[in-house]
């Protein structure tokens, strides 16, 4: 069973609100100050940072856009033009030639 936010599962069907509702079923104080600060740090970040070399193309432009799209509040935070699997999403942000298990344990 895959962890939901709010009971909705994957980066795409999750919202800003879903992430305080969450934060407020674990009785966070004040989440959403601790979200939108969050948000906007990694706004910050994704526009001062480069990903590295080897990352996949687009992983800046997802993750400025998944950011963008949360601070605004849009119904959704979209990675991408199309609907993003949790699974393929993550296989995006990991680097291509990335070491297989089996190979590292040798």
């Amino acid at each position: 069973m895959a962890p939901s936010i709010n009971r909705k599962y994957g980066p795409v069907a999750i919202t800003v609100d879903d992430l305080i509702a969450e934060g407020e079923s674990w009785n966070v104080r004040a989440p959403r100050l601790i979200i939108t600060s969050a948000l906007e740090a990694v706004d910050a970040f994704v526009r001062s940072e480069g990903p590295v070399a080897r990352a996949y193309a687009g992983l800046q432009d997802d993750v400025a856009r998944f950011t963008q799209n949360h601070l605004r509040r849009c119904p959704k935070g979209s990675v991408h033009k199309g609907r993003l699997d949790a699974h393929t999403y993550i296989q995006r942000l990991l680097p291509r030639d990335r070491p297989r298990w089996a190979e590292v344990l040798k």
